[in-house]
């Protein structure tokens, strides 16, 4: 959560053909979709009998989520600066596009996908291990040639819509599916130093291409190793009776709606205080984001409408 926060809150400091502050914070934030795919999968892929009808019912909940809010923040919008039905229709569309207010809600649409996929993923993971694995072999190359053509400089994965890359999310979503049998463990010094390595990579391959969004590198192995080595170790990671993150992990959906609204309409830092003006507005961002949503959860009746 905090790290897709630090994704959108540190995208506008990132300086092209520069290395910074706001690139370390940002390049950290690349794990955060892969990781959102993996924990949906890993929950969700070993279960029994999952059929195309619990499917649609989740597929619908988060439509109704989407339209809700974005209509909201449009009636909100328009009692301000007047009522355009044009304004609502771009907001929705860009929810496909990742573009307006609530751009972000992409990864909502990529989630209903996968669940639209999930009864016959679950089948192949249940019943057919080997074709499942074999599957997801083949999609882990496929993937892995994306990228490379990307390097090359090609510039199709880059003008498909990330909500249409199914490549990526599939892959994390299956990977989440396999780490469920995963029984090792690994040590903390794997995914620091695979960390480390992944923040060297994006950097030096990104400036050549110009393009250094994180959703460009989900495709590339040292994000895949990163993700899987640290979802690993935190898979056996047991925290009893934690109630900071007992509360946060139910702040999901709210902050995942406000943050970028904040994002938008909060001032930033960099004219008082340039270096650490990314870190600083991560932090402020953060705050509000999660103050807002746990009154928001608080509310009767509103807080119905961020369950899915």
């Amino acid at each position: 959560m905090f790290g897709v926060i630090a994704l959108h809150a540190t995208m506008p400091y990132v300086i092209p053909g520069k290395t910074g502050l706001a690139d370390i914070v940002y390049d950290t934030g690349v794990i955060s979709i892969p990781l959102f795919f993996m924990v949906t999968g890993f929950l969700l892929l070993p279960r029994n009998n999952i059929s195309i009808v619990s499917s649609l019912k989740k597929i619908l909940g988060f439509i109704r989520f989407i339209v809700t809010i974005v209509f909201i923040g449009w009636l909100c919008y328009s009692i301000v600066f007047g009522f355009s039905w044009d304004t609502l229709i771009r907001w929705l569309t860009g929810t496909f596009t990742t573009h307006g207010p609530f751009g972000v809600f992409w990864y909502l649409w990529a989630i209903c996908i996968c669940y639209l996929l999930l009864p016959l993923l679950n089948y192949l993971f249940i019943c057919k291990p080997n074709t499942y694995i074999s599957l997801f072999l083949v999609l882990w190359l496929f993937c892995i040639c994306i990228f490379s053509y990307t390097l090359q400089g090609g510039k199709w994965e880059l003008q498909v819509p990330a909500v249409l890359r199914v490549w990526n999310s599939i892959l994390y979503f299956m990977l989440g599916g396999l780490l469920s049998r995963v029984n090792y463990k690994v040590p903390l010094w794997l995914p620091i130093v695979m960390y480390l390595a992944t923040l060297c990579y994006i950097e030096y391959f990104g400036k050549p291409i110009n393009n250094e969004y994180a959703s460009t590198f989900y495709c590339s192995v040292p994000v895949t190793v990163l993700c899987t080595s640290l979802f690993i170790y935190l898979k056996n990671k047991t925290i009893e009776n934690n109630r900071i993150i007992a509360t946060l992990s139910t702040l999901f959906l709210p902050v995942y709606a406000t943050h970028n609204v904040i994002i938008v309409f909060f001032p930033h830092f960099y004219d008082t205080i340039p270096i650490i003006a990314p870190l600083v507005n991560l932090i402020v961002v953060s705050i509000l984001s999660v103050a807002m949503s746990y009154v928001i959860i608080k509310v009767p009746y509103i807080n119905k409408l961020f369950r899915v």
